[in-house]
């Protein structure tokens, strides 16, 4: 009987333990709402980091602010801008800005609370971008 009483004890703490740590993950749109700044930027292999930043900032609204800044010396640089709406594909971990009937489809390959690394199609070129979230 007390082999019973323990089993069933222990089987209570485990259920308990269970559902304690059971936590709803936060849906991609949660995890992208933010502001994100580019770390470092490439693309077919060459670091273009110092060349084009990429500032992006992705409100719980569904709405963004995109900055693209170049840099080309001696000529300075220069600021894109662009806002507009996005969403996020769950099943597929893009990301979609919408702005002057154009949209920029963001592939996902790492997300986490601090970093996000996607590859992106701007002005005709492939980046691969690190992006960093800013507090």
């Amino acid at each position: 009987m007390k082999i019973a009483v323990h089993s069933l004890s222990a089987l209570l703490f485990i259920s308990a333990l269970s559902f304690v740590s059971c936590k709803k993950d936060d849906s991609l749109q949660d995890r992208l709402v933010g502001t994100w700044n580019s770390s470092q930027v490439k693309s077919s292999g060459a670091d273009y980091s110092a060349i084009v930043q990429f500032n992006l900032d992705l409100q719980a609204t569904q709405e963004f602010d995109l900055d693209v800044v170049t840099n080309l010396p001696p000529a300075g640089s220069s600021t894109q801008s662009y806002s507009g709406d996005w969403k996020e594909d769950e099943t597929k971990q893009d990301l979609i800005l919408t702005f002057n009937n154009t949209t920029s489809t963001y592939d996902i390959s790492e997300l986490t609370g601090t970093s996000m690394k996607a590859e992106i199609v701007y002005e005709g070129t492939r980046y691969e971008v690190i992006f960093e979230r800013q507090q």
